[in-house]
């Protein structure tokens, strides 16, 4: 199967499991889309580009990280949890845990990570929902304070761009 077509087989796999989510005040199909598109875009491998799509998926949907296992591979179900909130958290660590996890996994994790933050700003920013906004300008500075200034992908030019302001 080629890049394109695992690309098709995981939106249908989203697009089938999306009813299951919970509300989050936007466009949650839309938003992983996208996500997905930008790291195909930019060039991304394969796996980055797959976990893209599927990086809100065991937040949002009642998919198991078993099910992601066993149709994307062990390497896409590791970039998807890396990815994954802890809820189980104080809601005041959640975010600090999510970016430490995502710099201790891979580069590829925080890859996924920035093009989430990135999407988010942009949908939220055309809502302008004031609340949203200001907490996703929160979450671009916390990323950037633990990002290595060696990581220059087009991913991080543009959060730094946005936010280092």
């Amino acid at each position: 199967m080629d890049t394109y077509e695992k690309i098709e087989k995981t939106i249908r796999f989203l697009s089938f499991h999306i009813w299951t989510k919970k509300e989050l005040g936007k466009p949650t199909l839309l938003h992983s889309i996208k996500v997905g598109l930008d790291l195909l875009l930019n060039w991304y491998k394969e796996d980055i580009i797959i976990a893209g799509f599927l990086h809100d998926s065991i937040e949002d949907t009642k998919i198991q990280a078993s099910t992601i296992k066993k149709e994307f591979g062990n390497n896409v179900l590791k970039l998807v949890l890396l990815n994954t909130k802890k809820y189980n958290l104080p809601k005041n660590k959640i975010d600090k845990d999510l970016m430490t996890r995502c710099l201790k996994g891979w580069k590829e994790s925080m890859v996924i990570k920035a093009s989430d933050i990135y999407e988010n700003r942009e949908y939220f920013s055309k809502t302008k929902k004031i609340e949203k906004i200001k907490r996703i300008k929160t979450l671009g500075k916390l990323f950037l304070s633990v990002l290595p200034n060696s990581y220059n992908d087009v991913v991080f030019e543009r959060l730094r761009n946005i936010f280092s302001k």
